[in-house]
């Protein structure tokens, strides 16, 4: 069932803003069936989303329905810290779900972070490039999320190049990686 599915076009999942955008896309053309999870998620049917108002404006953004779960599941809170923070999809609703909250977003790969600032205005997040290893801020936060990096196998419908790149060998080297990411992440927890 796995290579079955990895080998079908994946549904594309948006995340509104608010119901109100779901009528907006409709009169641009978008067809849209209710999210099979969330009750703002939705799912493209027909129509070009990227070419509309909502989109470009950012009230709609491409998200799949399990990365915004996760995110509606680390809460509310007063300070937040995001791991491995970008693209910033999980950033984003963490910062509307809590617009009084500070959040910390940490990205390693500073042309990463770069796009996580561009994808995520709100004011309430302040962007670190840095190790989450060695975390520069002397804090600690009521929720944390770790969205550690991964072999992607999960995403092969989206991405099929990855079972050509990805090797045995880098399997016990993410694993490595995500627990010394975790214990990390464990030591900023309130």
């Amino acid at each position: 069932r796995i290579c079955i599915y990895d080998q079908q076009v994946p549904e594309t999942a948006v995340r509104l803003q608010s119901a109100a955008v779901a009528d907006e896309l409709r009169g641009e053309g978008v067809t849209l069936a209710e999210g099979r999870l969330l009750t703002l998620a939705r799912r493209v049917v027909s129509g070009d989303l990227s070419k509309t108002r909502a989109f470009r404006e950012g009230r709609v953004a491409i998200q799949d329905e399990a990365s915004q779960l996760v995110a509606l599941l680390v809460g509310q809170g007063r300070k937040i810290l995001d791991c491995c923070a970008a693209p910033g999809g999980k950033t984003r609703v963490l910062a509307q779900r809590n617009p009084r909250a500070e959040i910390l977003a940490v990205e390693l790969h500073p042309h990463r972070a770069r796009l996580l600032r561009r994808l995520v205005p709100e004011p309430n997040v302040q962007i670190v490039t840095a190790d989450v290893r060695e975390l520069p801020v002397d804090a600690c936060f009521d929720r944390v999320l770790v969205d550690v990096p991964c072999s992607g196998t999960g995403t092969l419908a989206r991405n099929p190049e990855i079972k050509w790149k990805l090797g045995i060998e880098d399997l016990a080297d993410l694993q490595a990686r995500q627990a010394s990411i975790l214990q990390s992440a464990m030591r900023q927890v309130a």
